[in-house]
């Protein structure tokens, strides 16, 4: 392993793991238990996709659902319920501080520092067997950094299906962005997502 140039600046690890969702970070807390010097390369927000874009954020968005679903249906126990809306605005607001409460209680890169673990932001090239380049995640920058051992924990990512008319897809990842609910949705693909957002 090489020399520290500086607080998070080390340019050779003995493990470096590539992605900070929970495989990569268990991989990269247990590693440095183990006395290895590790880095992690993290191009988005860390926790992985469950936190980020997949069950965290759905099951919120589910529990909204059920809550409509209820009200729709007061009426039949006797319940008056004159005003049946979701305000959207609302509900994106409730899901983004639900994953930044499960981020926080998380907190990686508090756990990661803790363990003398470096984040490195950004997204991850193989240049050689045991060099990778380290993209900055704003794109402002590259760096190189050398690992024995690199374990790849990248995850699942949503792709857009190569037929027409795929660029008008939603992709999960972007829902939040929707200015309003859509009346109606066709979700392509039963991956754990997409069933959730059922």
């Amino acid at each position: 392993a090489g020399a520290r140039q500086g607080r998070g600046m080390i340019d050779s690890y003995d493990v470096l793991v590539v992605g900070a969702g929970p495989a990569g970070t268990a991989a990269a807390l247990r590693a440095a238990e183990l006395g290895a010097r590790v880095g992690v390369v993290e191009a988005g927000p860390t926790g992985g996709t469950c936190v980020n874009t997949g069950c965290v954020p759905t099951r919120v968005l589910a529990k909204t659902a059920r809550l409509m679903r209820e009200v729709r249906t007061a009426d039949t126990y006797g319940i008056s319920v004159t005003e049946q809306r979701i305000d959207w605005p609302t509900t994106v607001a409730r899901v983004r501080a639900t994953v930044d409460r499960v981020r926080a209680t998380k907190d990686d890169a508090g756990r990661f520092d803790g363990a003398d673990v470096d984040l490195l932001r950004g997204r991850a090239r193989f240049v050689s067997p045991h060099e990778l380049e380290v993209r900055d995640a704003d794109g402002s920058g590259t760096r190189r950094v050398r690992a024995e051992t690199v374990i790849l924990c990248v995850g699942g990512h949503s792709r857009r299906l190569p037929v027409p008319g795929a660029e008008l897809a939603t992709m999960p990842e972007e829902v939040l962005e929707l200015p309003d609910l859509p009346r109606r949705v066709a979700v392509v693909g039963a991956g754990n997502t997409g069933a959730q957002l059922v």
